[in-house]
């Protein structure tokens, strides 16, 4: 039991240890950009945050698309760009030219 276990505790330390050694995969980035552009936040500067956050990052940048949408002006940013069929998007709900709310939708 003592060499097995020993083993074990090595490949499981080695598996939780990749970890810190892997980049945040691109949904951890883009939920970090709707963290950083909380209500009150100018809606000028939603570009501008998620670009800093994939900046040095292995992604492209995610889709960023405005429109008006249900009475609202709304910020769309989808990593649709990224890889086919990934869903996942932030919609950021705009008025008087600030953030109102955000809102993550997952794949």
């Amino acid at each position: 039991f003592k060499n097995s276990g020993l083993a074990t505790a090595f490949v499981v330390f080695g598996v939780l240890a990749t970890n810190f050694f892997l980049p945040p995969p691109s949904e951890r980035l883009l939920r970090s950009a709707m963290i950083k552009a909380s209500p009150g936040t100018a809606a000028s500067a939603i570009p501008d945050i998620v670009k800093q956050q994939y900046e040095g990052s292995p992604y492209e940048m995610p889709w960023i698309h405005e429109d008006r949408s249900g009475g609202y002006d709304r910020v769309h940013v989808s990593l649709l760009s990224q890889k086919a069929k990934s869903c996942t998007s932030v919609i950021f709900l705009v008025e008087n030219g600030r953030v109102s709310r955000s809102i993550f939708s997952p794949d």
